[in-house]
């Protein structure tokens, strides 16, 4: 067995640690992506069911505001303008 210098050892722990944790955060990423992603695809259908904005960002996690924005980057340019008041 090699004996490998305490802080050689150490650097790699951290390292080892730091990789760990990289690779979980990109998992979280991709499924925070996935998540995202879907919870676009339903916000026409929640409106069509009649409910409200509100509720669903209760219910998926998010601001209303960050569904409102969503929503807008879903429509048409023609239906931003039909939209404005």
């Amino acid at each position: 067995m090699v004996n490998i210098p305490a802080d050689i050892q150490t650097r790699r722990n951290v390292e080892d640690a730091a990789l760990q944790l990289g690779q979980e955060r990109a998992q979280l990423d991709a499924k925070l992506t996935g998540s995202t992603t879907k919870i676009k695809g339903i916000i026409g259908l929640a409106l069509d069911a009649g409910i409200p904005l509100e509720q669903l960002a209760q219910m998926v996690h998010v601001s209303r505001q960050t569904l409102h924005q969503w929503r807008k980057e879903q429509l048409t340019p023609a239906e931003r303008f039909v939209g404005r008041k």
